[in-house]
């Protein structure tokens, strides 16, 4: 094994305002700089951001520095990926932080107990920008499940949220051994990076302690050619989790567990497109057109039906009724809030 328990990939792209926070609670551990590093990816920033990382660079000696053209997060996470040296790897957003200076000692407590551990799955909080209002994330309802180790299909069975990539600690050479990184040049590359990776989980250890806090950052305003962006990386990556399903599933539990994550694609991409800058009329073309395309290319999925019953029901009226589904989801996401 490497001396390096941990590397902590931090991708950098435009976030002076918010890279010092990041980095400060990265560094001021409790816990000997020795037994990890921090990698820092360049992603072509523009901005202060790199000025400041440098201070850092000239106080500790566990950082490196990977410098690259403006590739995107993906790209800049894989880049930090074939270069990293620690046993387990931890993709940390440059505008998120850890929570308490404690972070990376509980992490190392958990690797000492369970050796052979595939991933580490941790709760998060949510953090307003402008309020600073937290909102936790925990991977479970049920906190008795918490400190335990459990396969994947336990895990899927018991987990309501599975999150994004930062929610996770992986073992290196699992990600490596099952040819699993990120998709490049799309958005929603955690959908597919998290589904594969849990696809293959046989050791996923469920943390007690809430690692991460996640900030929820003041956006500008939303375009339409932003959104279908987004709209059509939905399907691209709902595609690439297809042909992985075909080519990987064994077993129906095995289809099950992806269908899973490509009908949450297909609802959250209708979603999409009825956010505030989209013309209603536009949006409804979309609409059809969008959900032509998917129900061709995954006739399967029709007939999925997940635990998660909002899913369902939404999932069921979005694919055979779009206009149907512009006309109730925003109903109920206004009872939700």
């Amino acid at each position: 094994m490497s001396t390096k328990k941990l590397s902590i990939i931090i991708p950098v792209y435009n976030v002076e305002k918010y890279i010092k926070k990041c980095l400060d609670s990265v560094f001021n551990q409790n816990i000997s700089s020795s037994v990890f590093e921090v990698i820092v990816v360049n992603d072509g920033t523009q901005d202060n951001s790199m000025s400041i990382v440098n201070d850092f660079v000239k106080k500790y000696d566990n950082i490196v520095i990977v410098e690259q053209e403006n590739k995107g997060l993906s790209a800049a996470r894989n880049a930090g990926l074939r270069i990293a040296v620690g046993d387990y790897v931890w993709f940390v957003d440059s505008d998120d932080y850890l929570t308490d200076e404690n972070v990376i000692e509980k992490i190392y407590s958990v690797l000492e107990e369970n050796l052979d551990v595939e991933i580490i799955s941790t709760g998060f909080y949510l953090e307003d920008e402008l309020t600073r209002d937290r909102n936790i994330q925990q991977v479970v309802k049920d906190k008795s499940f918490l400190g335990k180790i459990y396969g994947r299909d336990e895990y899927s069975l018991i987990a309501k949220n599975k999150g994004c990539a930062p929610r996770y600690i992986i073992r290196r050479d699992f990600l490596l051994n099952n040819n699993i990184n990120f998709h490049e040049g799309v958005f929603h590359e955690d959908c597919e990076f998290v589904a594969k990776l849990l696809f293959f989980g046989h050791k996923i250890f469920l943390m007690k302690d809430v690692l991460y806090v996640y900030l929820i950052r003041i956006r500008g305003s939303i375009t339409s050619t932003f959104v279908y962006k987004r709209l059509y990386d939905c399907l691209e990556i709902a595609n690439e989790l297809i042909n992985f399903r075909n080519k990987n599933a064994k077993t129906i539990v095995d289809e099950e567990f992806l269908n899973s994550t490509i009908l949450y694609l297909y609802v959250y991409s209708l979603e999409l497109i009825s956010l505030q800058g989209v013309e209603k009329e536009v949006a409804s073309t979309k609409y059809i057109e969008f959900s032509s395309l998917f129900r061709k290319m995954n006739k399967d999925v029709l007939s999925f039906r997940p635990q998660n019953h909002w899913l369902s029901l939404f999932g069921t009226i979005a694919l055979f009724s779009p206009k149907l589904f512009l006309l109730v989801y925003p109903i109920y996401k206004k009872i939700k809030a």
